[in-house]
């Protein structure tokens, strides 16, 4: 093997690490969504993800026979919910090279994973697998909050329920951009309220609606404000709420005056990524 990629930093993605660290082999690494320091855990990650956590417990024992304390910080990150920079000492000159999004998340990588070996920024890459289709209406990204364990269901219903209100409110009809990890109970509660779904488009409508998903950057580049709804004791990433047009935590005192006469966050740019780069210039690989 003479070259090999990795799109995140899980446990899996260590014993990559550690396995070719003394070798030739050229690691390439390609920022894959937005990231968070840290990925709040409760019961319920546990409880819906179990596969899941047995894979990661099952990759932390391997890394203990190599070395404990890289397994307990590894273990502290990814079951346990904590900053990721207590791995960064892992990362540091691992990678060959990496792909980010943009110059924040260039110095985001730096800052949190201590990585010093050279960075290309992108663009937007994401934006290379979906078409738009414009819309009449609001649309909503969804997430997979409720399947992760980051969030009840209770909490979630009761969103959207305050969604179906707000449109009914000032009769805009709401569209909603779907995860391909949905559950059925989720795909079935925006059924339930008559919200019109997209699976594979992105609809690009008045403004849209999110919490931090790493879908939002689309519609910014598409000239779309975003409204960032935060959710109670769910804090909106820096890279989100820095961008947002409007962040709230209720829609009661939103009317259509105030979507009507909102702009897209000039920001947006340097934190997300602009028009993605079709293909990478032979020099990136030119040292190699």
């Amino acid at each position: 093997i003479n070259f090999l990629i990795i799109n995140s930093f899980t446990a899996g993605d260590f014993r990559i690490i550690n396995a070719i660290k003394d070798s030739s082999i050229f690691l390439l690494y390609i920022q894959h969504g937005l990231y968070l320091k840290y990925m709040k855990r409760n019961i319920n990650f546990f409880r819906n993800n179990f596969k899941r956590v047995l894979s990661s417990l099952y990759y932390v024992a391997d890394i203990t026979s190599w070395n404990l304390m890289k397994s307990y910080d590894i273990a502290s990150v990814y079951l346990r919910g904590k900053n990721r920079s207590v791995i960064s000492k892992e990362l540091r000159s691992k990678t060959s090279l990496n792909i980010v999004l943009s110059e924040y998340w260039k110095q985001f990588h730096k800052e949190i994973y201590k990585i010093n070996s050279e960075f290309f920024i992108a663009g937007f890459l994401d934006l290379l697998k979906f078409k738009s289709k414009p819309v009449d209406g609001i649309v909503y990204c969804a997430q997979t909050l409720v399947e992760d364990g980051r969030i009840d269901k209770l909490t979630m219903l009761n969103f959207y329920q305050e969604l179906y209100d707000f449109g009914n409110k000032i009769a805009v009809k709401i569209f909603v951009k779907t995860h391909p990890r949905n559950s059925k109970w989720t795909l079935d509660i925006f059924r339930s309220f008559e919200f019109s779904i997209f699976t594979k488009e992105i609809p690009i409508g008045i403004v849209t609606i999110g919490h931090y998903s790493s879908l939002l950057p689309i519609w910014s580049i598409n000239k779309c404000p975003i409204i960032i709804f935060e959710l109670k004791k769910h804090p909106t990433p820096e890279s989100i709420s820095n961008v947002s047009s409007l962040t709230i935590q209720t829609l009661k005192n939103i009317d259509i005056q105030t979507l009507n006469f909102l702009e897209v966050n000039k920001k947006a740019i340097e934190y997300f990524g602009d028009i993605p780069i079709q293909t990478l210039p032979g020099s990136v690989f030119g040292k190699r």
